[in-house]
């Protein structure tokens, strides 16, 4: 049986599959589990790299340790008590050592499916 933070994060992931098919990009699932990333997107000019995340609310924070700019291009924060998503560059995520809490600072990150778009 999985534990209750597997769950919560494939649900997060199946949430993010559909938000994403709702907003027009074709939903690439990768069949391994060895690479760095849960989904890719083709946007119509590229494909982008995807690694979600979940979390219950900021102050719990998520991990970010160990992804690379070259492997992710993106992190998608699912935030399970507002059902909203973080879309943040892994440029920006990078700058925080190993774990970062979604405050204000990620305000204009608030379900930024435009920052996927070619």
């Amino acid at each position: 049986m999985r534990s209750v933070n597997n769950k919560t994060g494939e649900t997060a992931e199946l949430i993010f599959a559909s938000e994403a098919a709702k907003q027009g990009f074709v939903v690439l699932f990768p069949h391994s589990d060895s690479i760095p990333y849960d989904f890719a997107i083709d946007n119509g000019k590229r494909i982008l790299t995807i690694q979600v995340k979940s979390t219950a609310g900021g102050d719990r924070g998520v991990l970010i340790k160990g992804y690379k700019y070259k492997s992710v291009n993106f992190m998608a924060i699912y935030m399970h008590a507002t059902n909203e998503f973080y879309i943040v560059p892994i440029k920006y995520m990078l700058k925080f050592k190993s774990r970062t809490s979604i405050g204000p600072r990620y305000n204009k990150y608030k379900n930024a499916w435009h920052l996927l778009k070619p």
